[in-house]
């Protein structure tokens, strides 16, 4: 899910069992203007987790291309499928870092994977501010 947010901030709360290690600066982040990225990975995922974050990074392209360029922050977000659906804890974890690595020259910024975060979204408001996206590989998406 891709939200144009005029303001979006974060805090890491609650550890899970799967969480990564955070510095004290990455428990919580404020940004202004950026795209909002929430993620997550189904088991389908798991077989060509690289084909996925390769098409995810061109379906982020395409979104920027209507509201033009922003700063990127991708945010894990388990709650998109159901927990059938859900793909394994490993490959959820490296799928940001993936993304990224696609959008390398786009420097995104990954919020903590595995913790419970508080957070904030301000939407822009414009018709294209929230938009709802698929990637499969294998698929048209």
């Amino acid at each position: 899910m891709f939200i144009h947010a005029e303001a979006f901030w974060y805090e890491a709360m609650i550890e899970t069992p799967i969480a990564e290690e955070i510095s004290e600066q990455d428990r919580s982040r404020r940004f202004g203007e950026v795209l909002l990225v929430l993620y997550c990975t189904e088991k389908v995922d798991d077989s060509d987790p690289r084909g996925t974050a390769r098409l995810a990074a061109g379906e982020i392209r395409k979104y920027m291309s209507k509201i033009g360029r922003k700063p990127i922050v991708l945010f894990p977000f388990a709650f998109l499928v159901s927990r059938e659906e859900k793909g394994s804890a490993s490959v959820a974890g490296q799928m940001g870092p993936m993304i990224a690595q696609e959008l390398q020259g786009d420097n995104p910024f990954i919020v903590p994977f595995g913790w419970y975060k508080k957070f904030s979204i301000t939407s822009m408001g414009h018709k294209y501010s929230v938009h709802a996206s698929r990637v499969q590989v294998g698929t048209d998406s």
